[in-house]
C-alpha cells in the first residue's frame, strides 16, 4: 500500500510537466515559434491608437498585420530587438517591503 502515494505523486508531477509545455496561443506567429507578442505594432505606429493594422511599408514588417510579411523581398534581412523589464515593490501586512524584478 506504500506504492499508491508514490505513484500518485509521480502522476501529478508528470501531468504538471506536460501541461507546462503547452503553448496557449492561437496567433499566426506561433507557427514560427514566436508565441505571443507584447506590442502588436512596430515603434513607428505605436501611438496611432490601433489604426496600424492597415499600414503597409516597404521597410518595416507590421506585426498587427501578418500579411505584411508577404510584402518583403525574400532577400531582405530584418533585425528587430527589444528589451523589457519591470520592478515591483510589495508591502506585507507588517509593513515589511519585498522587492521583485523581472526582465527579458
Amino acid at each position: 500500500m506504500r506504492i499508491a502515494p508514490v505513484v500518485a505523486v509521480w502522476v501529478i508531477v508528470a501531468v504538471e510537466c506536460v501541461s507546462a509545455q503547452v503553448v496557449n496561443t492561437h496567433s499566426p506567429y506561433s507557427r514560427y515559434g514566436l508565441g505571443l507578442q507584447e506590442h502588436q505594432a512596430y515603434s513607428g505606429v505605436l501611438g496611432w491608437g490601433g489604426v496600424s493594422i492597415g499600414v503597409l511599408q516597404k521597410n518595416a514588417v507590421n506585426p498587427a498585420n501578418p500579411a505584411s510579411y508577404g510584402r518583403q523581398d525574400s532577400m531582405t534581412f530584418m533585425f528587430d530587438f527589444g528589451v523589457q523589464g519591470g520592478y515591483t515593490r510589495y508591502l506585507t501586512q507588517s509593513g515589511e517591503a519585498r522587492n521583485a524584478g523581472q526582465g527579458n
